[in-house]
């Protein structure tokens, strides 16, 4: 298993490049959209939480508003009692006597009133179970030790007629005693519906004169209110509500789980982290109320917020995968795309590497691509050029060997055979004669030397023969002048680069009379500017006509094929552009009738005769 991943990972990533590149763009899409699909859930989460939180304190809001809207309405029952005092006096008499004594007590006033009903305690008990959340109202006589019932406007009775009795008066005391709401006691009775879903709030009955206490009201409400709450803001409260007492009796519990109950978690319930650990992790916000002393809760498990988020969880999965898949075949789309040009590339290279020199790369988009194939087309020209004009060098080099091989011919014999002749002119008294062949057989002397490149001094001097020996051809036909520079003269040059042109001027430039009769001249003049040396060849001769100019700078910047043995200016410009470079040649300048001038432009920097004995040895 491991070496086939091994051998896969050789020959499918590490020697290609572009799977390597789709890989690494694949993992770091999975990467970045799994990280953004974690950070979407958990920003999701947080939204859930902070909604179910919400909806939790809205209803812990309107329960806290339920129970002190009981308390108080419990406190307002005794404030109106004590605020009516023929009402209070009814009461505190039917506490403290006997029912028939309270009967007649009942009748006396109705008499003393002639025949008018006067305000009593039935009355008032009996508008107050008008309220559909109130179960029943008590009235416990702490002298006689009875307990008398309203349960509506037609049953009202006494439980239990006294005398006192523990099963009685034991849980009411605790009520007392908690002086606030507590569980609703049980009685006995198989009329009072499910104590489990009511609680009663008690508050005792005193003589406001002597503040001796005659009885206790105790108010059995329902919990029919706090169940609406529940239940109308089920669909976004999930969790549970609770009413605690301060020693942990649950007086409401909206599961019904811990009602009447002491509630196990109490301590766990004031711990500051969130959520937390009750019989489940758990979300919970408590309140204490300041009307009864009792705490309320919402408790949220964290299972219930996790169920609303499965949907959610689900629906980021899949679009995650298919958001990755998309990407990753995109990916591999582009990476095709990609490979495909590369591979032309590849293989334009490959020709070119077979000595194809005419394949070309065509890509069409500008990028990066594109340059390199703009580049390779670039290169294949250039090399195609390069090899092209090495190639024509290469034959007309071997032409100029041949050529030399032929002038080579036994050619010191030649030179001893010149100079036995100017010896025999010397001697005969033919002193012209004798100069011409001098300067003849120098001329030759230095053209049959090996050296590729001389000093511009020498080829000077080797143009000052040849113009000597053509003035003693022709007496006084023409003159010349050589001015050059003493730093120019040792710059380094090809060898019979002025020589064609001098003879070129002399063919051309002075052929027949002058017309006006002026004096033919040639100057010959070396300077240096800048880092090039200029070396110019100029006539007053007759000029050259337009229509020949323009041709001689087209065979100069394309020449023809070479022809014959003769050497000219064409030659010439090829010999310095194929030695020092395309910055380097020869230039034509001339106007009909005022002369011509050739200037040769070569290098500065080649300098001494130790350069010229180095190319030349």
């Amino acid at each position: 298993m491991v070496s086939g991943v091994r051998t896969f990972y050789k020959n499918h990533i590490e020697k290609k490049l572009f799977n390597k590149i789709l890989l690494l763009y694949s993992l770091i899409i999975v990467v970045s959209l799994t990280a953004l699909a974690v950070l979407i859930y958990r920003n999701a989460a947080e939204q859930s939480t902070r909604k179910e939180l919400e909806a939790a304190k809205q209803v812990l809001e309107r329960a806290t508003h339920e129970v002190e809207r009981r308390y108080e309405a419990g406190q307002q029952m005794v404030f109106q009692l004590y605020k009516d005092e023929r009402l209070l006096r009814d009461v505190l008499f039917f506490l403290n006597n006997d029912f028939s004594d309270y009967l007649r007590y009942r009748l006396d006033r109705f008499a003393d009133n002639a025949g008018f009903v006067d305000k009593n305690m039935d009355s008032y008990f009996q508008s107050l179970t008008f309220d559909r959340e109130i179960q029943t109202i008590w009235l416990y006589s702490s002298v006689k030790g009875f307990l008398y019932a309203y349960r509506g406007l037609e049953e009202q009775g006494f439980v239990y007629p006294g005398p006192e009795n523990p099963k009685v008066a034991e849980p009411i005391r605790r009520i007392r005693q908690t002086k606030s709401f507590a569980p609703s006691p049980s009685f006995e009775l198989g009329t009072d519906g499910d104590r489990s879903r009511m609680f009663t709030m008690a508050n005792d009955i005193n003589d406001p004169i002597t503040l001796q206490n005659h009885g206790t009201l105790l108010v059995d409400w329902k919990w029919t209110g706090m169940d609406r709450i529940v239940q109308n803001d089920r669909g976004d409260f999930k969790g549970e509500l609770l009413l605690l007492t301060a020693d942990s009796t649950v007086l409401y519990d909206s599961s019904r789980r811990y009602t009447g109950q002491s509630y196990p978690y109490m301590h766990a319930l004031r711990d500051q982290s969130d959520p937390i650990a009750l019989d489940e992790p758990a979300y919970v916000q408590m309140k204490t109320l300041n009307q009864g002393g009792v705490v309320l809760a919402s408790i949220v498990p964290v299972a219930k917020v996790s169920e609303g988020l499965q949907g959610m969880k689900r629906t980021v999965i899949a679009g995650t995968g298919l958001c990755v898949a998309a990407a990753v075949l995109l990916s591999y789309l582009l990476m095709i795309n990609f490979s495909r040009r590369t591979q032309t590339v590849i293989r334009a290279m490959r020709k070119l590497q077979d000595g194809d020199l005419s394949v070309r790369v065509t890509v069409q988009k500008e990028d990066e691509l594109f340059h390199i194939a703009t580049s390779f087309n670039k290169m294949c020209e250039t090399l195609q050029e390069h090899i092209q004009r090495v190639y024509l060098s290469e034959i007309k080099q071997r032409q100029a060997e041949l050529l030399a091989l032929q002038a080579q011919i036994q050619p010191h014999f030649l030179y001893n055979t010149l100079e036995a002749i100017r010896l025999k002119a010397v001697m005969d008294g033919n002193r012209d004669v004798g100069d011409m062949i001098y300067s003849l057989g120098a001329l030759f002397q230095n053209l049959i030397k090996h050296e590729t490149m001389v000093t511009v001094q020498d080829e000077v001097q080797l143009c000052r023969l040849y113009l000597n020996l053509l003035r003693a051809r022709y007496p006084n036909r023409f003159e010349y002048e050589i001015a050059v520079d003493e730093a120019v003269g040792r710059c380094a040059i090809l060898k019979l680069m002025l020589q064609p042109i001098v003879e070129n001027c002399i063919r051309h430039a002075f052929h027949g009379a002058a017309p006006d009769g002026r004096e033919r001249r040639i100057v010959i003049r070396g300077w240096a500017e800048g880092s090039d040396v200029r070396i110019a060849v100029a006539d007053n001769g007759s000029g050259i006509v337009p229509e020949r100019l323009a041709q001689l700078q087209r065979d100069l910047a394309h020449p023809p094929q070479p022809s014959g043995a003769s050497i000219g200016l064409t030659n010439v410009n090829e010999r310095l552009k194929h030695s020092f470079g395309e910055a380097y040649g020869l230039r034509i300048d001339s106007r009909p009738g005022e002369g011509a001038t050739v200037t040769i432009t070569i290098p500065g920097s080649v300098r001494g005769n130790e350069y010229v004995s180095r190319i030349s040895g």
